[in-house]
């Protein structure tokens, strides 16, 4: 009895260790830098699993604001950062970070190789165009970056022969996810390639957040565009190229499977579109901006399900729980955080079915209770 209880332990302790992941800079051409001109790099981790590929596209938001003067001194600021410039970058991704789907004993992408591609520019991974600001030059060119992070991963790991490859993202990183997923699988067309966005479903109103995604848009639009997303209508009618980032219109050009993670009360976005102050305290709120929220989720809700109709290979865990970004944390596989409440279906356990079963009947989870219903994680935010 105590031999097992203590190979129990050892087993415990092997799995709980986690592996460094080391920075690697990619050698790239000079239209292909960080905002800061500075070469791009990514965190690898080589898995049991050779052929199965896990990429992940790091979040945080572009550099938006009301006016190009306004997104161009928040991306000058950036570039002084580790999300603006590799310099800044930690040798190894930090351990506290490698939660969720970066775990290695995830049922799902534990043996996969990990490849995590940490954001340095602001533009959603969009950009084509350096532009002289100051003192300096910004280079928002995330689309020949990834471009040159793909063809370094086919020459020197094999990207090309594996099985599998899942293109993952949060917030932003999702918003990246939709846009290279059919680039990517035209790129590797002997592999299943299929995309997992996490918190990148945003609706684009009121309008004064309209007004900023679409001058946001103008400012990033490019011709190179086209040989990444050239599915998307959009990016030829005018000033509605932010149509192609945003998933809300661009879902219908998008060829490659997706399982879509995400809360229908998105705290992020109440946060900073709708400035709620309430935003991670929903028990906090006024009885009006409740139902404010109450309302956002109804209309998130109906969009999405409306969505999922026409693309019944797709799957989604969307929660009545407040959070955003969700995959890359211990809640992926928290056991309060479950579709319908007290069921096995936890955002792990969710994924790894429709990964794993390719034909699966239900594979569509989207919560039908609405706060505070679901309440094992009702009142737990992130």
């Amino acid at each position: 009895m105590k031999s097992l209880l203590l190979f129990t332990l050892l087993l415990a302790l092997f799995f709980s260790q986690k592996t460094p992941i080391p920075f690697i800079i990619i050698d790239t051409p000079e239209n292909a830098r960080c905002l800061d001109g500075s070469k791009p790099g990514i965190y690898y981790r080589a898995g049991q699993n050779k052929r199965n590929t896990l990429i992940y596209l790091e979040g945080v938001g572009n550099c938006a604001g009301p006016t190009v003067d306004d997104i161009l001194e928040n991306c000058y600021q950036r570039s002084f950062t580790q999300i603006g410039s590799s310099k800044y970058r930690p040798s190894f991704f930090n351990s506290s970070e490698i939660e969720g789907i970066f775990r290695e004993d995830d049922i799902t992408f534990g043996r996969w190789n990990l490849l995590i591609i940490p954001t340095c520019e602001g533009a959603t991974y969009a950009g084509d165009a350096s532009v002289q600001y100051k003192n300096t030059t910004l280079h928002f060119r995330a689309q020949r970056m990834l471009v040159n992070i793909f063809d370094y991963m086919i020459k020197n790991h094999e990207l090309k022969l594996n099985h599998n490859v899942i293109l993952s993202g949060s917030s932003a990183g999702a918003l990246g996810a939709y846009q290279y997923a059919n680039f990517l699988q035209k790129l590797l067309p002997l592999t299943d390639v299929r995309i997992v966005p996490d918190s990148g479903f945003f609706l684009d109103s009121p309008e004064p957040f309209q007004q900023i995604v679409q001058v946001f848009g103008n400012f990033i639009k490019n011709d190179h565009y086209k040989t990444i997303f050239p599915e998307c209508k959009y990016q030829n009618n005018g000033s509605d190229f932010y149509k192609c980032i945003l998933p809300k219109y661009s879902w219908e050009f998008i060829q490659t499977d997706a399982f879509i993670i995400g809360s229908l009360y998105d705290n992020w976005a109440l946060q900073y579109i709708y400035q709620i102050p309430c935003y991670n305290h929903f028990d906090q709120c006024d009885p009006e901006t409740l139902q404010f929220i109450l309302q956002y989720g109804e209309t998130y809700k109906k969009l999405l399900s409306n969505i999922l109709a026409f693309k019944p290979n797709w799957g989604s865990w969307l929660i009545s729980c407040g959070f955003h970004d969700f995959i890359q944390s211990d809640w992926y596989s928290n056991k309060n955080f479950t579709i319908p409440n007290n069921s096995k279906n936890t955002g792990q356990y969710s994924v790894d079915q429709w990964v794993s079963y390719r034909f699966l009947k239900s594979k569509q989870r989207i919560d039908s209770d609405p706060y505070p219903n679901n309440k094992n994680c009702a009142y737990q935010y992130k």
